[in-house]
């Protein structure tokens, strides 16, 4: 199962991501990237793989 997440600042996504790679598996760092201020792929410890988005600002 893959799990889409998208939040509004950066701040959320690093708090997502932080608590998903604790006894997970970081796939992509938490960076930024052309469509996204940032954007990560994490599989937390249940195997689920996330990815953290940020919307950009409007």
């Amino acid at each position: 199962m893959t799990v889409c997440l998208t939040v509004d600042t950066v701040e959320q996504a690093q708090r997502l991501f932080d608590g998903l790679k604790q006894g997970g598996e970081v796939q992509q760092p938490l960076q930024p990237i052309y469509f996204s201020p940032t954007y990560g792929i994490v599989t937390d410890k249940f195997g689920v793989t996330f990815y953290v988005f940020t919307k950009r600002p409007a």
